[in-house]
């Protein structure tokens, strides 16, 4: 046997479980080949003929010649695996290490060809081509990760750099040095093109942020010059080669890197509702849902779910009997129809969620608990009758010969009701005997907060019980006709909830094996990241995109994959349990850790301490724990560690030696402990507890003084904060602490605190919406879509915004009308004197004439103290002109218009924490910028998050240009880390709500049951059956709940995963903190589940001894904490005097942002655009504006309407519910009779009500235009119509030789596109104006949706024009050059060269300043209502 064996081919060592060896080989003659195995135990040499080696690597890799893949792609070595541990940068490494150096001949690239059957293996070295400096080993967890040879399943602790090796894996995949679906870590699996890789996570930021990682990494390496070390995780992919022996030279690994990046664009990186929305919509007809179905917004959604829930329930009642009693049931359960709507659609999700409906949940047998409770009342009550307190002996003795002689099945007698009140009732005082003992404890565990209480309840069950559970099945049976009505309806509108995709998509992939094996034909990989905060429907769908073929066509339509289902290879899932907070948002965590213990068995199962019941004997994965922190110091982690093994047993101190944990709770071991990486030089670092006795400095202020609670939280976090920022020589600045809550009701409170002391701070997550400005801003946006309502004016009125006092808001208020104010138009007149107003009044109060009406409202604006009128008619004179721009603008520019309007700014600036008002304003418009849509649907969002009191679904994000203190909640800060942080609210202990209809979802061996919160009649007294008293008792007497032993575990069970839940909390609270973490105690002592109460019971047994380093005492922080004196900055430093420096020229804008009718107007006259739309000037209306036909007048701008609301009508433009009308108008009723009275019946649906003094109109001439030609011809040729098509036509200023001109993006929504089947297009405004052969004021309008169309489909024939609703039977054309009407090529360059300079020329005049007026003649052509103002002219000239 040679020492140093011969050189040869090391595919066959492979295939049978050797090391590859480390040369490259040639086709050619050779003698043996030696080669080296590990076979058990130590290594053992043996030869293997080169026939065989050829013949054993053909088997190994079938059809590799075939495939054209070179022989170096199949190609083993043997050193040890190399590479540094994982960087948080993804270029991190130089490619130091340590291991001896490699030969020169250790790595070569093989010739392509196929292997002779006869032939044998030829020596030959070549020259290393990449760089060989010393490499660290890998860790084993991280090269088995890296390999992939087999699926993964990783439980990556905070701050140890998953998403990290998420790309690094994603990159090896891409360059071919995996080992996915192989023999061995050393055979390398073909390179994975980016459209063969599905990639999700938890957010789309996420996903985005994955991405631009991964295209960044393989932009660096296709760039490479092939000098140096290999620009881009170097460490992983020559470890990689190491393992492999696949040495790719730096010409191969650009060329891979390449090919990746040319199928870039169809990379799938995305969240799992971006992926199942991808498959249903490419399988929709095979799923049986219509093509193209579109994603109902939320309120459209539960919308469908409120008429489905209505339907059933409302059926059931009008039929009565047992249907009809299980309907109001379920109403009294949930508290109402709102809740009971809100609650049934909740509970079906869920269980859809689950792969569960209403049937399969288990139902409580209420009448066998009701006869083992009743059994032991009767033994208790006998033994208190013989051996209790004398003052029990008289109801015991009634009560026990009520039961002498009855069956315990039977119901409790009449007799028996009377006699249990009294004893229960009665108190127990003095010496108790042994029969009183066992009452005391059993009327203990009775439900109820006061005897009476108690005694009730366990009655109210006892007579109830025997209908409970049929009770309980009719809800089933509602419950299953709601979900098929929802579907039907869900069908019939062509639209799916959010929630909706995943289950169909799950569905789909589940029941129809054609759609499955079309959609995993097209994944090769899936990598799952933040896979902890799933639910069972994206676990079900995550596992049929991985399932085999075989394993699904043996499973059963409708039954639910299982793990050992799944293919061995190319999945890959990462989350952490200890993380899972998104228990409010559908998230289980239980799901993980079953996965985990599926797909990996008894070695997942070890590490997380989960349920031996959950292990797969045969797991199909492997596991890798990754607990070495890049993040934290070890002094934190040593806290972090200490800490969480306390806080996460904190349920389980009570329980019995060996009780399992269950799969929702963690039990944090040994797998899970965090580490500080090895070799590292920590900075200094801190763990400081602020305790507080409640004592306030002597000489405090009295905000000081009084706080409690909370409040006095936020006073003792904000002294810190600026004490060790202030006196700590500048290691902190301001912009490096965090503090977070666990209360988004805290938030407020600490932005007082930091406010007192001169800190600056910046909110940001979900307590954006609970800052005051933001939501008096969402009233005023409430207020200008609709001015009738109540609530929001009054909040505008009493805010900053009019600031009116309470007493003028009361005079506005009488009693028994509300709060009125007349918004638009005049206040009105009085109709008499002092007195008949008065009396006007009395009669309006009590719904009188509408003069007297007026003369109440006139009375009050009389009776209004000076200073309050004058406000109040500044509002009224600002509101109908800010109106009218802001139902035509964007959110943002909107929000932006009513701040200017109104001075908001200004105000703001004169309030205390000034800046952080103004900076949340800001960020609103950013946000309102950024989602675009309507103003109605943002304020509808808005809305919903202000109202939503969950808390954020995704991670806050933070300007590091902003210097100031982070504030956040807990939940918003997942995914962030900051320096130093200070948490707050340790004693808030969990208080979940538990709803009136639900499921406790299944756990351990114990199925999903459902709960129902049942009612009953009190009744103090037996009575006779049939009496006046019972039947007085079934309608009069009041409700009161039942709580039934199925209600108790549900209580128990819910309240154990909201414990759970802050657990997981308080875990990434701790591990936000890189250098110093700060815990505020409270005053107040610990709370039942908080973490306060394991921290202080750790601290005060002196169980951590050294893991808190710094104690400090509240009252002495108080004591020294002060705002900077004058003359200093924030950071107490003197402020240096500030000189004057030169004016600075206004910089050009680089991209204009506009919509498209406002670049009309500013095309027109640049000035009229600046009074209207930069400073909300409200433009008059000349008298000559008014023609024959134009009811409201021509268009204020071109391409849009002037619309005039009377109080209290819909704010919806008229013209906008015309359109919506048409757009949503059967098409197969088109060109056809048409009824006037169905058209105002969709227009009242859209918003034009019959009193509009345009409704008749409008319907009259919609129908004409229904029955015209152009409608008739849309039907007949089955053109496609579509209404508000919205797009974003951008202009490059390069088309006019302008490089450094404005870029432009206009942005507009077509009114009608409609869609011929021979590739022509119409896009049509509607217009209510009268008709117009120059259609000159709408020619921009037009054009831009004749470019947007013709960039969408280059090629096909574009007409544009406008339809004059009620005046025209077909639309008036723009006249154009092409053929039929359509507008030429040559039209759009010109038109695109023409924005350009339009572009440039708003440019220039935003950053001058300079907005030119026009002529006069052109003032007056334009019918402009500021001629007077720009040209000293009277409307009469016009």
């Amino acid at each position: 046997m040679s020492s140093k064996p011969p050189r040869g081919r090391s595919g066959s060592a492979k295939a049978m479980g050797a090391r590859p060896l480390s040369r490259a080989v040639r086709s050619g003659p050779v003698g043996d080949t030696v080669f080296e195995a590990d076979l058990g135990g130590g290594d053992i040499d043996f030869d293997v003929d080169s026939d065989v080696a050829a013949s054993l690597f053909a088997h190994v890799k079938p059809g590799a010649a075939a495939s054209g893949r070179s022989a170096s792609e199949e190609r083993g070595d043997e050193r040890a695996l190399r590479g540094s541990r994982d960087g948080e940068e993804l270029d991190a490494g130089d490619g130091s290490a340590d291991g001896g150096s490699v030969d020169d001949g250790d790595a070569a690239a093989a010739e392509a060809g196929e292997d002779d059957a006869e032939g044998a293996v030829e020596l030959v070295e070549s020259e290393p081509v990449v760089p060989r400096g010393p490499l660290p080993p890998l860790s084993n967890d991280d090269a088995r990760l890296y390999a992939f040879k087999r699926n993964v399943v990783v439980a990556a602790s905070a701050g140890t750099g998953k998403t990290y090796r998420l790309t690094a894996l994603y990159l090896l995949l891409t360059l071919g040095l995996t080992s996915s679906g192989q023999l061995g870590p050393q055979f390398a699996a073909k390179a994975v093109l980016p459209d063969r890789i599905v990639a999700t996570t938890f957010s789309r930021a996420a996903a985005a942020e994955i991405a631009h990682r991964i295209e960044s990494v393989l932009r660096k390496i296709a760039g490479w010059d092939g000098r140096g070390e290999i620009p881009a995780l170097p460490e992983v992919i020559r470890a990689r080669e190491a393992t492999t022996g696949e040495f790719l030279s730096p010409e191969e690994l650009k060329k891979r890197a390449g090919e990746a990046l040319g199928r870039w664009g169809a990379a799938r990186i995305d969240t799992l509702h971006g992926v199942a929305k991808q498959i249903v919509d490419r399988h929709a007809i095979a799923m049986g849902l219509t093509p193209g179905a579109r994603i109902l917004d939320e309120e459209e959604a539960q919308a469908l779910s409120d008429l489905a829930v209505d339907e059933a329930l409302s059926a059931a009642l009008a039929e009565g009997g047992e249907r009809g009693d299980a309907a109001r049931a379920m109403l009294a359960a949930a508290g109402g129809v709102d809740v009971a709507r809100a609650q049934i659609t909740r509970l079906l999700d869920r269980l859809d969620e689950e792969g569960l409906t209403p049937r399969t949940l288990a139902l409580t047998d209420h009448a066998a608990e009701a006869r083992a409770l009743r059994k032991e009342f009767a033994r208790v009550a006998v033994a208190l009758a013989t051996g209790g307190n004398p003052k029990l002996q008289a109801p015991a003795n009634t009560l026990a010969a009520a039961l002498r002689g009855v069956s315990h099945d039977a119901p409790l007698p009449r007799g028996a009701w009377g006699p249990a009140v009294e004893l229960i009732t009665t108190p127990k005082r003095g010496k108790k005997t042994p029969a009183d003992e066992a009452f005391v404890a059993f009327c203990e565990e009775l439900p109820g907060d006061t005897l009476k209480d108690k005694a009730h309840k366990l009655l109210g069950f006892l007579r109830d019980a025997p209908g409970l559970g049929r009770r309980e099945q009719l809800i089933v049976e509602l419950l299953e006709e709601v979900k098929v009505r929802l579907a039907t309806i869900r069908r019939t509108e062509g639209g799916l909830g959010f929630g909706d995709l995943l289950r169909a998509a799950r569905d789909g992939l589940r029941d129809d094996v054609g759609v499955g094996q079309a959609v995993r034909d097209q994944v090769d990989v899936l990598l799952v990241d933040e896979f902890q905060d799933t639910s069972a429907v994206q676990r079900d769908l995550v596992y049929l995109l991985r399932e085999r073929e075989d394993a699904a066509r043996m499973r059963k339509p409708g039954d639910a994959p299982t793990a050992a289902g799944l293919s061995e290879h190319g999945l890959f899932l990462v989350g952490d349990r200890k993380q899972s907070i998104y228990g409010f948002r559908g998230a289980d965590v239980s799901v993980f850790s079953r996965v985990c213990a599926e797909l990996a068995g008894r070695t997942a199962g070890e590490a997380l301490g989960l349920p031996e019941s959950l292990w797969s004997p045969r797991p199909v994965a492997d596991f890798v724990a990754l607990n070495e922190s890049r993040r934290s110091t070890p002094e934190v982690l040593r806290f972090v560690n200490e800490f969480s093994v306390r806080d996460f047993a904190q349920d389980r101190l009570g329980a019995p030696a060996g009780a399992p944990v269950r799969d929702f709770e963690v039990s944090y071991g040994t797998a899970e402990h965090l580490k500080p990486v090895e070799g590292a030089t920590p900075p200094s670092s801190d763990v400081v507890l602020i305790g507080d006795d409640g004592e306030a400095p002597e000489d405090a202020e009295s905000l000081v003084r009084d706080a409690k609670g909370p409040l006095r939280e936020a006073l003792v976090a904000a002294a810190w904060v600026a004490k060790r920022v202030r006196e700590g020589g500048g290691e902190l600045k301001f912009k490096d602490v965090a503090v977070l809550a666990r209360r988004r009701s805290t938030i407020p409170l600490i932005e007082l605190a930091l406010g007192r002391l001169s800190v600056p701070y910046v909110v940001a997550g979900r307590a954006l919406f609970d800052a005051p400005e933001i939501r008096d801003t969402a009233a005023a946006l409430r207020l200008l879509l609709d001015p009738g309502d109540q609530l929001a004016l009054a909040t505008v009125l009493r805010g900053p915004m009019v600031g009116l006092s309470d007493t003028a808001l009361a005079i506005l208020a009488p009693p028994g009308r509300g709060l009125t104010v007349p918004l638009l138009g005049r206040w009105p007149a009085r109709q008499g004197s002092a007195e008949a107003g008065s009396a006007g009044g009395a009669g309006g109060a009590k719904g009188g004439s509408a003069d007297a009406t007026d003369d109440m409202t006139a009375s009050a604006l009389e009776r209004l103290p000076a200073q309050d009128r004058t406000r109040l008619e500044h509002f009224r004179s600002k509101f109908s002109g800010l109106r009218r721009a802001a139902l035509r603008s964007s959110p943002g520019e909107a929000i932006r218009a009513a701040i200017a309007a109104f001075d908001l700014d200004r105000v703001l600036a004169a309030l205390p924490r000034a800046d952080a008002r103004i900076g949340n304003l800001d960020r609103l418009v950013a946000i309102a910028r950024r989602r675009g849509g309507s103003l109605a649907s943002f304020v509808r969002w808005l809305d919903r998050r202000i109202s939503d009191e969950a808390d954020e679904p995704e991670a806050a994000v933070f300007s590091q240009e902003d210097d100031a203190v982070r504030l956040t909640t807990i939940h918003a800060s997942k995914g962030l880390d900051f320096a130093a942080v200070v948490v707050v609210d340790l004693n808030a202990a969990p208080m979940p709500q538990l709803p009136g209809l639900g499921f406790v979802p299944a756990s351990g061996d114990r199925p999903a049951s459902l709960f129902v919160q049942h009612y009953a009649r009190r009744m103090d007294r037996a009575g006779r059956e049939g009496s006046r008293y019972e039947a007085a008792v079934e309608a009069l007497a009041p409700l009161y709940a039942v709580s039934t032993p199925a209600m108790k575990e549900a209580r128990e069970e819910i309240h154990a995963r909201e414990r759970a839940e802050r657990q997981r909390l308080s875990y990434v609270a701790i591990t936000r903190a890189k250098r110093e973490l700060v815990l505020v105690g409270p005053a107040a002592k610990p709370r039942k589940g908080s973490a306060w109460l394991t921290l202080k019971a750790a601290f005060d047994a002196e169980a951590m001894p050294g893991v808190v380093r710094t104690v400090l005492d509240a009252k002495a922080l108080l004591q020294g904490a002060h705002a900077p004196e004058a003359g200093l900055d924030v950071y107490a430093r003197p402020v240096t005097p500030f000189r004057h420096a030169p004016a600075a020229r206004l910089a050009h804008a680089r991209t204009v942002a506009i919509d498209a009718g406002a670049l009309a107007l500013f095309q027109e006259c640049p000035r009229r655009f600046r009074l209207r739309h930069l400073l909300g000037v409200e433009e008059p209306a000349p008298k000559a504006q008014l023609g024959l036909f134009d009811l409201e007048g021509p268009a204020e701008v071109p391409g849009e309407e002037r619309v005039e609301l009377m109080e209290g009508a819909d704010p919806r433009p008229p013209g906008r519910a015309a359109h919506r009308v048409l757009s949503r108008w059967p098409l197969q009723r088109w060109g056809v009779p048409t009824k006037v009275g169905e058209v105002m019946e969709r227009l009242s649906a859209e918003g034009m009500g019959p009193e509009h003094p345009e409704a008749m109109r409008l319907a009259q001439g919609i129908a004409a235009f229904l029955d015209g030609p152009y409608a008739r011809r849309v039907r007949v040729e089955q053109a496609a119509v579509l209404g508000d098509e919205a797009f974003t036509l951008g202009v490059d200023p390069r088309i006019i030789e302008r490089g450094r001109g404005a870029h432009l993006s206009v942005r507009w929504a077509a009114d009608l596109v409609v869609d011929f089947p021979d590739g022509s297009v119409d896009v049509i405004e509607l217009r209510r104006a009268r008709p117009r052969t120059n259609l000159s004021a709408y020619e921009l309008v037009l054009r831009v949706d004749a470019l947007a169309l013709h960039r969408r489909s280059e090629g096909r024939p574009i007409r544009a024009g406008v339809l004059f609703l009620g005046s025209k039977l077909e639309p008036t054309w723009l006249p154009a050059q092409g053929e039929g009407g359509a507008l030429a090529l040559e039209e759009h360059e010109r038109f695109e060269q023409g924005l350009s300079w339009l572009a440039q020329g708003f440019a220039e005049a935003r950053g001058n300043e300079r907005w030119e007026p026009v002529p006069v003649e052109t003032c007056r052509r334009l019918r402009c209502g500021f001629i007077e103002i720009c040209h000293g002219e009277k409307d009469a000239t016009v």
